[in-house]
């Protein structure tokens, strides 16, 4: 034995009459500690691992019907734009020509139509304001707009 080894040796040999003691001492904490964890992580972990290794097929599934649904109609709308563009090109449609309206035909229109009704003056009494009484209003009292 060399002489770091033989210090550490004695240094250390009293810890290993301790050790025992602090152990029991600290396996109540150990003990609870461990099965909180068991019952807030490890299993929870554990059924949820096994639910999605369970559905993984169902997964795959919707994910592969997804990508084929988004192919065929991406697929059914390229056809349709070119079966749309081969028909068109087939028979054009001309566009109409504009016609041209002149200043005096609008002119002749708008003779034609008749003039808006004038009204004459209303009558003094129509032109007052008819003052309401309202269901909290006290008899005797104006009305205030």
């Amino acid at each position: 034995m060399n002489t770091l080894s033989v210090a550490s040796h004695l240094l250390l040999k009293p810890l290993l009459f301790v050790l025992p003691f602090i152990t029991s001492l600290f396996y109540p904490f150990y003990l609870a500690l461990s099965l909180v964890l068991d019952a807030l992580v490890v299993t929870p972990y554990t059924i949820a691992t096994g639910i999605l290794t369970a559905l993984y097929p169902l997964y795959v599934l919707v994910g592969v019907a997804s990508i084929a649904g988004l192919a065929v109609g991406a697929c059914g709308r390229w056809m349709a734009e070119g079966l749309k563009m081969a028909i068109m090109s087939i028979a054009p449609r001309p566009w109409p020509k504009p016609t041209k309206v002149e200043p005096k035909k609008l002119q002749q229109e708008a003779a034609q139509k008749p003039p808006p009704p004038i009204y004459g003056p209303r009558s003094p009494a129509a032109l007052r304001k008819r003052r309401r009484r309202t269901a909290f209003q006290e008899p005797g009292t104006s009305y205030q707009t």
